[in-house]
């Protein structure tokens, strides 16, 4: 058994009768009460690990709800639990003054990969650039709302994200492209020029 949910293992069976005389071991009854006793002990560790687990967004399962009602969020169980505790992460962050560095903060907490977020002053815009994806982010519409609460009235912002583009899809014919939904020829990393197969 695992102690606790590390990578300790301990056998508690071997452990119980360390604790009594020798001779117990010898016994029937003594061998068949530690046996279900130390059955009900790696039970209960278990129990404790995942109520332990609970404590901490990233292991989080059951315990998700409870922490998205602590930060205002109202739970919905159809939602992939990754983006679940991407957005209970980003509240508890929680904002103040926004500039760049800390809208880069919050936006990695939704898991998009790498992304680049410019300040341009002199057009009150803040430019969020998701470079390591192609195609749009899969919870978009949640960081959209999300910026519409912290970015001030004034700043607008621009999001971009990677597309193949016509020259990059030119050595297909229209009936090789026929073949892929117009978002996958949008987005595919294998009907790129610079895909290396």
């Amino acid at each position: 058994m695992k102690l606790l949910g590390t990578e300790i293992t301990r056998n508690i069976q071997r452990d119980m009768f360390e604790y009594m005389p020798k001779e117990y071991e010898d016994y029937i009854q003594s061998r068949a009460i530690v046996e279900v006793e130390s059955e009900e002990f790696e039970r209960l560790n278990e129990i404790v690990a995942d109520v332990l687990a609970q404590f901490f967004v990233d292991t989080a399962t059951w315990g998700l709800a409870y922490w998205e009602r602590l930060v205002g969020i109202i739970t919905d169980e159809n939602v992939p639990i990754n983006e679940r505790r991407s957005v209970v992460k980003v509240k508890l962050r929680g904002y103040n003054t926004i500039n760049a560095v800390e809208l880069k903060s919050i936006i990695s907490a939704y898991e998009y990969g790498e992304i680049d977020v410019t300040e341009i002053p002199a057009q009150h815009t803040i430019e969020i650039d998701f470079k390591s994806e192609y195609g749009v982010p899969a919870n978009l519409e949640e960081l959209e709302r999300l910026l519409c609460q912290i970015m001030p009235a004034h700043l607008r912002t621009k999001l971009f994200a990677k597309h193949n583009w016509h020259r990059k899809l030119r050595k297909y014919t229209h009936a090789e492209l026929s073949l892929h939904s117009h978002i996958d020829i949008r987005t595919q990393k294998a009907l790129r020029d610079d895909y290396k197969r």
